[in-house]
């Protein structure tokens, strides 16, 4: 049986064994991480890597693809509905969209191409307009979307609220902004 290693014990394994700056820099290169970040992020990325932040820039690197090697993968969330986890914030101008699983691929012929992922996307800049579904990472990344560094995983409802059906058991206010009186 395989000993099951948390992603924040696979960094520390790889910058223990191993020069960091280049194992972050070869991530950038091949492998996952090209499948999700851009190609213009990815060159920033590089260039950090050779200034006076890239210590910063290699854990952030390897934290993230521990991040994304780990996710879950088509249809494992979703029985979990408004409490499915956004692993992945991606953004342009008031774009958004918000991964919650990464494409499985087709294992029987050894593909792992990210072509499509699963969340919710928001291309207006209301978030009342967000619809969910199949989000074409290509696409998004064809179109310079940027990976939000950054992100935090948290749920849909922290980041939407609670679903629709949830604002029918809050009762309205009057005119005069008091409690209406039941």
């Amino acid at each position: 049986m395989t000993e099951q290693v948390t992603p924040k014990e696979w960094v520390a394994k790889m910058l223990s064994s191993m020069e960091p700056r280049l194992v972050a820099s070869e991530a950038l290169k091949e492998g996952i991480l090209t499948q999700f970040i851009s190609v213009r992020q990815r060159r920033a990325m590089q260039q950090i890597l050779q200034g006076e932040e890239s210590d910063w820039m290699v854990q952030l690197i390897l934290e993230l693809k521990a991040h994304i090697e780990a996710m879950p993968v088509t249809y494992a969330t979703q029985d979990q509905g408004d409490d499915a986890v956004v692993q992945l914030h991606y953004f342009l101008g008031s774009a958004d969209a918000w991964v919650t699983e990464k494409d499985a691929g087709d294992p029987e012929n050894n593909d792992f191409r990210q072509a499509q992922a699963f969340g919710k996307v928001c291309l207006s800049g209301e978030m009342s307009e967000a619809e969910a579904g199949y989000i074409s990472i290509e696409e998004l990344l064809a179109n310079d979307f940027e990976l939000d560094l950054y992100w935090t995983p948290k749920c849909l409802k922290a980041i939407f609220g609670a679903s629709d059906t949830s604002a029918f058991d809050q009762p309205e206010m009057d005119s005069q902004d008091k409690p209406p009186v039941l």
